[in-house]
């Protein structure tokens, strides 16, 4: 009876370190889980990206040759702000132009084609599926120049249909990449400045007597 006693005391004073161990096990359970998912998750998203650079390059940098070619679409200058929305220099001249285009069914059709699938390409980076700093380097420049030649697509469709979330995944990205590519070629240019300092000499003639 005594050892059945002392027994059950002694394990009603390492119960508590029992229920942390089993605590601690589990918490480490679940850690380990989490940085699988998100180990998992990220190389995902990595992959993802890297597909739709892969499809990009394989469908709508020729289609955009296409229209380019074709004289379908231009570049429009873009005011640079913090709204939540694309502003064009010249509103009216690209309403006109948008305008103008409507009344040419086959190039109205492939304007709307190319920004549809601009808006596809967008959708996973905006929300996050893909990994936008991984097809950053390949893809914004490109990208951005992209949301340029439609942009009075994207104006005038948004006013045509009275929606406002349309483009929107397009608009997001742009404005994640444009200012990002405005900051890298400021950088590019303060490099290329300082490496020119370095190549010129300073040379100076000291009075006479010093």
């Amino acid at each position: 009876m005594s050892t059945l006693r002392l027994f059950s005391d002694l394990m009603i004073q390492i119960a508590p370190a029992i229920t942390f161990l089993t605590v601690f096990i589990a918490l480490w359970q679940i850690r380990i889980a989490k940085n699988a998912l998100v180990t998992s998750s990220k190389r995902e998203a990595v992959t993802l990206a890297a597909d739709k650079c892969k499809e990009a390059a394989e469908e709508l940098i020729p289609l955009h040759t296409q229209l380019t070619t074709k004289q379908i679409i231009c570049f429009w200058e873009l005011t640079d702000n913090k709204s939540c929305d694309i502003n064009l220099v010249k509103h009216i001249e690209a309403m006109n132009w948008f305008e103008a285009m409507r009344k040419n069914i086959d190039s109205f059709s492939s304007l709307v084609n190319f920004a549809n699938k601009i808006e596809s390409f967008a959708m996973y980076f905006a929300n996050g599926a893909a990994d936008e700093q991984i097809a950053y380097p390949a893809m914004g420049e490109t990208f951005c120049n992209w949301v340029k030649c439609i942009a009075p697509v994207i104006v005038g469709m948004k006013k045509l249909n009275n929606c406002t979330s349309y483009y929107s995944n397009t608009i997001s990205l742009y404005k994640i990449w444009s200012p990002r590519r405005a900051n890298d070629k400021i950088c590019e240019e303060i490099t290329k400045s300082n490496a020119k300092k370095q190549e010129l000499t300073d040379n100076s003639i000291k009075p006479l007597g010093t």
